[in-house]
């Protein structure tokens, strides 16, 4: 048996919820913003997750480097000191 809303205004087919994609661009390389104009804008972590990967599609052979920051730049809700809250 199909459900009928009390209001057929309103389902939850009319609020846009069917695999809309937010108008996002079909071509990955539609209109993107350079790692200068995020830097620019004040986004420094989009900007090297972006330099990242341009780097990484030049040279697929190089091996991945990661590295670790020092305990004093991860706030204080992150650090894990072994307490049990």
């Amino acid at each position: 048996m199909k459900h009928k809303p009390k209001n057929p205004k309103f389902s939850n087919e009319s609020a846009g919820q069917a695999g809309d994609d937010q108008g996002l661009p079909a071509r990955s390389d539609a209109d993107s913003e350079s790692v200068k104009e995020l830097i620019d804008e004040g986004q420094p972590f989009e900007a090297e997750v972006i330099e990242g990967v341009e780097d990484a599609s030049d040279q697929p052979e190089r091996p991945v480097r990661t590295r670790e920051l020092p305990e004093d730049d991860i706030p204080e809700e992150y650090r894990d000191d072994g307490k049990d809250v």
